[in-house]
């Protein structure tokens, strides 16, 4: 398993390992030896150190291969440690980006209209071209300026025909609201 800091897993012997090292090198060394002095150890006591060789190597692939399947553990535990820390940043700066859009876009609408035009005149526009306008089809469609105009006002635009009443209404409404308010 990966730590607390998911820090990149890395391959280390252990004791158990070095003592298996140390072993190997002392066996391969007393091996040497006995080649040497062919008078040193019979046929047997050879065949017995080349047999102790094999376990201790034996040993050691099965200590390595254990060491190799928790680093692959590890790493697999690292990435998918990696993935979600990254998917999160992601998510963060994606709302963060998305917050900039949102305040620029607002600041960009802000200046798509004339400010020089008041409420009442907006809304008298809005409802002379809404009343006035032909209707082809059941979703509407709209000028430029008449969306600024809407987006003035911050009114939701309709976009059914069945919505066209509803707007007339709140248009209506507005105007009427700041006419007595002046």
């Amino acid at each position: 398993m990966a730590n607390a800091t998911t820090l990149q897993p890395t391959l280390q012997d252990d004791a158990a390992t070095t003592k298996i090292l140390a072993k190997i090198k002392q066996l391969e060394a007393n091996l040497a030896k006995c080649k040497e002095q062919t008078s040193c150890l019979s046929r047997k006591g050879s065949d017995q150190l080349l047999l102790e060789l094999n376990q201790e190597h034996d040993r050691l692939a099965r200590k390595r291969q254990d060491q190799c399947n928790s680093l692959l553990e590890d790493w697999q535990s690292y990435q998918q440690d990696q993935k979600k820390t990254r998917q999160a940043d992601v998510a963060k700066r994606q709302i963060e980006f998305d917050r900039q859009l949102d305040v620029l876009d607002e600041e960009k609408r802000r200046n798509w209209v004339s400010h020089t035009q008041d409420t009442s005149e907006i809304c008298d526009q809005l409802l002379h071209y809404l009343k006035h306008c032909s209707i082809d089809s059941t979703i509407l469609t709209f000028p430029p300026n008449v969306l600024d105009q809407f987006w003035a006002l911050q009114i939701q635009i309709p976009v059914l025909e069945a919505e066209l009443p509803a707007t007339i209404d709140t248009l209506t409404q507005l105007a009427s609201k700041h006419r007595v308010g002046s």
